[in-house]
């Protein structure tokens, strides 16, 4: 797999972390919005007030929740666009850099799975498993007759064989064609 398409699954998943946050900040004013309408008009002790006298909430636990909900929003908001942001950099980042970087990453990911959505925190995963996976997996030989004729000269060359033994290895080696 090469580095470019490796790296897409950052890209996607910086993508998505972005429309997240923006959803999520978008969320955030609206929420406000909302909020100093119906504080400032008197529309919510109009709505509370038409509710049956069992189901009313005072209007403080609202503004609490109404509170909290906003805070939450504006959280979800930032951490998204952290995300995105290292999203973005560990798609520019070499193997080797990104292997350096794997603590921030796996906090990355663990975040978008809570925070974001199951969908970006699949798409890092997904680019870091093949980042791992590629420099973990164990390295093919290359069993060529041209390669097998190099480590023979190489090893003629640096005194670790014979010539005779030399002619042997390379004759072998030219008779397996």
């Amino acid at each position: 797999m090469t580095e470019n398409k490796r790296n897409i699954w950052f890209y996607v998943s910086g993508v998505i972390s972005a429309i997240m946050a923006g959803l999520s900040y978008f969320g955030t004013i609206l929420s406000i919005i909302l909020a100093i309408i119906l504080y400032s008009t008197g529309g919510l002790e109009e709505i509370i007030g038409k509710l049956p006298e069992e189901s009313q909430v005072p209007v403080s636990v609202i503004t609490f929740v109404t509170i909290i909900l906003i805070i939450t929003c504006l959280v979800v908001a930032i951490v998204n666009t952290i995300c995105a942001k290292k999203c973005f950099d560990f798609a520019k980042l070499e193997k080797d850099e990104l292997l350096k970087e794997k603590s921030k990453l796996i906090t990355v990911i663990v975040l978008q799975f809570i925070l974001g959505s199951v969908i970006t925190g699949v798409f890092s995963l997904v680019g870091f498993l093949s980042v791992t996976e590629t420099l973990t997996a164990p390295r093919v030989e290359n069993n060529s007759i041209e390669q097998k004729l190099t480590n023979a000269k190489n090893l003629y060359e640096n005194g670790a064989i014979t010539e005779e033994e030399y002619k042997a290895l390379r004759e072998e080696i030219l008779k397996s064609l």
